[in-house]
């Protein structure tokens, strides 16, 4: 069996309105990580583009959580910073989405990691996970070169070639920072499909999406819901695959 989690960043509106519909479909789940300061309205987005879209609110993330969808944390305000990580904790628990009893997950904005953090969230808040995305701009010359390649000539070798450092390879023994790797506007499914086919037996895929949307892409975060859907369906019906989420994944 091979392991893929759909990870989505920020609570942007589109995870609730476009994408969970269509996991629920394909009866599969997602781990949806939620600034929850654009959750109640006391963060800004940080961008006109998010502004306008517009974010979940406590209600549909309380939906998602009875949905079996994994409802963690990416900071309060789209930041790594230990107490307003901790502020973004505490709202979960109020707003019912976690309780004291249970641990809280958090993917890092920015994907900007440190030990000192690291350390932190594990030892003072008992973060239940850690997912990092992919940082490009800390890569090679020569990876970067990879990259281009598989965004802009759709090289399906090379989004391998780039991203086969972001595979877990055994479920049984995760890293203390998860990897992930982000889907962006510039990658389509045959791509992705090639890649989902290098993950070994028993190894872990968690595939980092920000918006699914209808309409024409606008941001390179953004990915199409009709290929999104094609994917859902193809990772369905497919018994070699196995679609969790992060709190599954830290509880098995």
């Amino acid at each position: 069996m091979k392991y893929i989690i759909f990870s989505f960043d920020d609570g942007r509106k589109d995870t609730y309105e476009i994408a969970a519909p269509i996991i629920l479909k394909n009866k599969l789940t997602a781990s949806v990580h939620v600034v929850t300061g654009f959750i109640d309205g006391t963060v800004v987005g940080d961008s006109n583009l998010l502004i306008e879209r517009g974010f979940m609110s406590i209600d549909n993330c309380l939906e998602l959580v009875k949905n079996g969808f994994d409802i963690s944390s990416h900071s309060n305000s789209h930041i790594n910073d230990f107490d307003d990580i901790n502020v973004s904790f505490d709202k979960l628990m109020t707003w019912g989405i976690s309780n004291s009893s249970s641990k809280i997950g958090f993917s890092s904005p920015r994907s900007m990691m440190d030990s000192a953090l690291t350390k932190r969230l594990l030892c003072e808040l008992k973060c239940e996970y850690i997912r990092n995305g992919t940082r490009i701009k800390d890569r090679s010359f020569l990876s970067l070169f990879i990259y281009a390649l598989s965004y802009f000539l759709k090289s399906k070798k090379c989004f391998v070639l780039f991203n086969k450092k972001y595979m877990i390879k055994d479920i049984n023994s995760l890293p203390v920072i998860l990897p992930s790797v982000a889907i962006k506007s510039g990658f389509n499914n045959r791509m992705i499909k090639y890649l989902l086919n290098h993950i070994p037996e028993n190894g872990l895929l968690i595939l980092n999406f920000h918006s699914i949307v209808f309409d024409k892409i606008e941001d390179k975060w953004d990915f199409k819901a009709k290929d999104f859907e094609e994917l859902c369906e193809y990772l369905s019906n497919n018994n070699d695959f196995k679609v969790i989420n992060l709190k599954q994944l830290v509880s098995k």
